[in-house]
């Protein structure tokens, strides 16, 4: 890291020069030369860092899902067998999802 950034340094100090003798295609090589060891480190931490990402993304969406499905449950289960409407409320269900949802964040 430490090699390309003097070879940016010089190349710019210098870039009449460089530019006179055409080098820079040669400049621009050795920098990606250069560069190369440190794009497969960086590239490697950030494959974790977004798999990580994507897994805690997919377990939340995951819990929201399975809040919903659960309160489906108790609103599809709480229905009189009389009158066929459900005995809980269904807007006092989304609440409460809403708030823990909410409050958990």
């Amino acid at each position: 890291m430490k090699e390309s950034n003097l070879l940016c340094g010089d190349a710019i100090t210098n870039f009449k020069t460089v530019q006179s003798f055409g080098n820079e295609e040669l400049i621009v090589e050795k920098y990606k030369e250069m560069m190369l060891p440190v794009f497969a480190l960086s590239k490697r931490a950030h494959l974790k860092t977004g798999f990580a990402f994507g897994l805690s993304q997919f377990s939340q969406y995951l819990v929201f899902a399975a809040m919903f499905w659960f309160g489906g449950l108790i609103i599809k289960n709480s229905i009189d067998e009389e009158t066929g409407m459900p005995t809980i409320n269904p807007e006092d269900i989304f609440i409460a999802l809403f708030a823990i949802m909410f409050g958990a964040s």
